[in-house]
């Protein structure tokens, strides 16, 4: 029962550290490619990074009433991602400095990769994937 606890034990140890890896712990660590950018390997990341954390988008805080922790959560506030339309969607137009962002918000973790690599996603499609 003891060596059953301690492999437990072992195992939720390596899945949490193998999960927040995968994360990272700063935007300069998502590098979306040129193409072919996924919601669920770079977009989320970002935004679990940057936006849908404890204080600011997330289900229990909504600031603003904008929930961002989601794919169905991006689209639930109107114009903030217009499938093929990066200029006219107002998440491109907040983390590119065009419209004001009233609340904490760490502008300087964001990367000129991260900005292109978030507009190539909504140029694809926005697509959840």
């Amino acid at each position: 029962m003891k060596l059953l606890k301690l492999i437990i034990l072992s195992f939720t140890i390596i899945i949490f550290y193998a999960c927040t890896e995968t994360i990272g712990t700063n935007s300069k660590d998502i590098i979306f490619p040129e193409e072919n950018v996924s919601f669920q390997f770079h977009v989320y990341p970002f935004l679990k990074l940057n936006c849908s954390y404890a204080g600011c988008h997330s289900d229990e805080s909504a600031a603003g009433g904008i929930i961002l922790t989601s794919y169905s959560t991006l689209f639930a506030s109107p114009g903030m991602i217009i499938i093929g339309e990066p200029d006219k969607s107002r998440l491109i137009q907040i983390i590119e400095n065009k419209l004001p962002h009233f609340t904490l918000f760490y502008r300087g973790n964001i990367t000129e990769n991260n900005k292109k690599g978030m507009r190539t996603w909504i140029l694809e499609g926005a697509k959840n994937n």
